[in-house]
């Protein structure tokens, strides 16, 4: 039986060269016409790709070199690679871990394969096979970052701690004399400042660092939110918004986001428009005739990031029946994957359009994708998941999985901001354009206010200033709300030494707190913008639990 060519020694690495400069393959897209192509020019294509942000097209080329080159190593990994950057957790499962089967002592399957058992949940196997990438590259600063990661996720500090600093220390000794902080380093302060704050020098190291001309948008970026997080730990506020502004301003470049209010607002009013109207009833006319019969019965906490959907999840999965995903892409990847499939030119940022030209059998495929993806990260039925954009998703999930049941987290708009502000959140790029916030929450709470009328029984909202007030009598109404049984656990959360995967792990260990309530009160006039366009649509700064 053929071996995977996986040692990089050079009689290999000349084999691999050879087969690949010498050999065409056939490249079909969507899309695009038929063209024959070397295999190392596809190889590099793929990586470009991949660099573009491009992972659907790198799978497509990706998908073609595993035909053709089964046996190279770097051909496998570029497909486990562009699985995981679609999200394809089902497909990336089975692929990686055979790789990590058929070729175990590869360092870029273990880290690939540690990748994917993160996002799993799995920490404990991601540091197993880390462990095993240290033994073959001793002291590589992206694994002792990824271990160090994988601790803080599972809340063992000391850990994490302890490697940052070797990080910190390694690539500091690397720079010799220099004063540009290296990316390591640069990523090891981060670590080390989320978690126990820096000592002054180590500051004094940062702000150089955020005034060097080789300083890029999103390091710069990066920086800035640490150091805007040291001044909020000294309570000095002036100097908080400041990196708060430069931080939110720089990471809009990086994401090549445009602060512009107008054209924000009237993207967002179109897209909830349009899912209004396509979802006028419970069941759409364009979805008569179907029916499904699936047993999952998910809990989908809807809300916008920073309002309290972390702690409602880990306190509902601290319940013995409930199982937990996460911020789980289950229901977005099934969109994604019918519109490839049935309507191919579309992609998720255009839902809702054209869903009412799928077939039914369109539907019933999602459903299957949809459990299969929430299978590999919960064995239980019963499950909660809070990824950030299922307000939008409420009404085909609510077809999809006809047990589905959700809960809306409403927290003061003020409150709401400022945290958003403070931090980076993944995939909603106008949590850095604080106007454009107040457009995302005025928008939510007008879906909010569409699903309560179609789904009034499977709709459950939650105060969060009430939940931390009073969680036990917050707490039972929601479980009466899910028909299940009351259990102490639920209060002791925190407790647990279950991996959080989520921006809100630090939060989430701390257990119930008070302090988060009215915090916005010093940053009125950074917050300003926000006000103003609350006040346009009639809303108190207060907030409502729906329009």
């Amino acid at each position: 039986m053929a071996r995977i060519i996986a040692s990089k020694n050079k009689k290999n690495m000349a084999k691999v060269r050879k087969k690949l400069e010498s050999t065409y393959i056939n490249l079909k897209r969507l899309g695009m016409p038929d063209e024959k192509m070397l295999g190392a020019d596809a190889l590099m294509l793929t990586e470009q790709l991949l660099t573009d942000n491009k992972a659907a097209e790198a799978l497509v080329v990706a998908d073609h070199l595993v035909a053709k080159f089964p046996l190279i190593i770097d051909v496998l990994l570029l497909k486990a690679r562009a699985l995981m950057r679609m999200e394809y957790l089902v497909e990336a499962s089975e692929y990686i871990n055979e790789l990590i089967l058929k070729v175990p002592g590869n360092l870029g399957v273990l880290v690939v394969g540690a990748k994917l058992h993160t996002v799993l949940g799995n920490s404990e196997k991601s540091l197993q096979l880390l462990k095993r990438a240290n033994k073959i590259n001793e002291g590589n600063s992206t694994i002792l970052i990824q271990m160090a990661d994988c601790y803080t996720a599972i809340g063992e500090k000391a850990k994490a701690v302890s490697l940052y600093e070797r990080v910190i220390k390694k690539n500091r000794s690397l720079a010799c004399d220099s004063n540009e902080l290296q990316g390591h380093e640069l990523q090891g302060l981060i670590g080390l400042s989320t978690i126990q704050g820096l000592p002054i020098a180590e500051q004094k190291q940062l702000k150089i660092a955020l005034n060097s001309k080789l300083a890029d948008a999103d390091m710069k970026s990066r920086i800035a939110f640490c150091l805007a997080d040291i001044a909020k730990r000294e309570k000095n506020t002036e100097q908080e918004i400041e990196y708060l502004n430069l931080a939110n301003d720089q990471l809009c470049q990086t994401m090549g986001h445009s602060s512009n209010l107008k054209n924000f607002t009237q993207q967002r009013e179109k897209q909830t428009a349009l899912n209004i109207r396509m979802f006028d009833q419970p069941q759409p006319r364009w979805l008569e005739g179907f029916e499904v019969d699936v047993n999952d019965a998910p809990i989908f906490i809807l809300g916008l990031p920073r309002s309290g959907t972390t702690l409602a999840e880990q306190m509902l999965g601290s319940h013995s029946a409930i199982g937990q995903t996460g911020e789980s892409r289950a229901v977005p990847i099934a969109i994604t994957r019918a519109y490839q499939k049935y309507q191919y030119g579309f992609q998720l940022e255009d839902f809702p359009v054209n869903f009412n030209k799928m077939p039914l059998v369109a539907f019933k495929g999602m459903v299957a994708d949809v459990v299969n993806y929430q299978r590999l990260l919960t064995d239980k039925s019963i499950y909660v998941d809070k990824l950030l954009h299922l307000i939008d998703y409420a009404g085909i999930a609510a077809n999809l999985l006809p047990k589905a049941k959700f809960i809306h987290m409403n927290r003061a708009p003020m409150d709401i901001f400022l945290s958003c502000y403070r931090g980076a959140i993944p995939g909603v790029p106008a949590t850095s354009v604080i106007a454009q916030l107040a457009v995302l929450y005025i928008h939510s709470k007008k879906l909010i206010g569409h699903w309560r009328q179609l789904y009034p029984e499977r709709l459950h909202i939650i105060d969060y200033a009430a939940l931390v007030d009073n969680p036990e009598k917050i707490m039972r109404g929601t479980m009466e709300f899910l028909e299940l049984d009351w259990e102490d656990g639920i209060l002791e959360f925190h407790k647990r030494k279950n991996v959080v995967r989520t921006l809100s792990v630090d939060q989430v260990r701390q257990g119930i707190y008070k302090t988060s309530v009215n915090k916005w009160l010093p940053f009125k006039s950074m917050l300003q913008p926000a006000i103003d366009v609350l006040e346009s649509y009639g809303v108190d700064i207060e907030g409502v639990p729906y329009l």
